[in-house]
């Protein structure tokens, strides 16, 4: 179930969050990096990492990118640099913060209407 959990996500991934938001040529400052966190990764980091993270790159200063997972956008985008697992907590601060930029009624809130 977990190796399934990962595929859906690795899914999403590849066929959304990169084509948009890595590898958009409209996009003045792509995102180059992605940290998983909240206690479903914690708890099952292992066997999510086998999914998620290439293989390799294990020594020290070398980094991780995101698996390519047979997705034609992996040949096509730039590397995708996975960080360490974020520590416990991380993800309830990343969501208050997010749910605070919507409130405050930027164009870039996530309740625009």
């Amino acid at each position: 179930a977990v190796r399934a959990f990962g595929r859906q996500w690795l899914h999403f991934l590849r066929t959304a969050l990169v084509p948009q938001f890595c590898a958009n040529p409209r996009r003045r400052d792509p995102t180059k990096m992605l940290c998983f966190a909240g206690g479903v990764a914690a708890r099952n980091w292992p066997l999510l990492r086998e999914v998620l993270v290439e293989a390799g790159a294990s020594e020290p200063g070398q980094h991780r990118t995101l698996a390519s997972g047979g997705f034609e956008s992996a040949r096509t985008s730039p590397p995708v640099q996975v960080l360490p697992l974020a520590p416990n907590g991380s993800a309830l601060i990343g969501a208050a913060i997010y749910a605070l930029a919507g409130i405050g009624g930027g164009s870039t809130g996530i309740w625009v209407r």
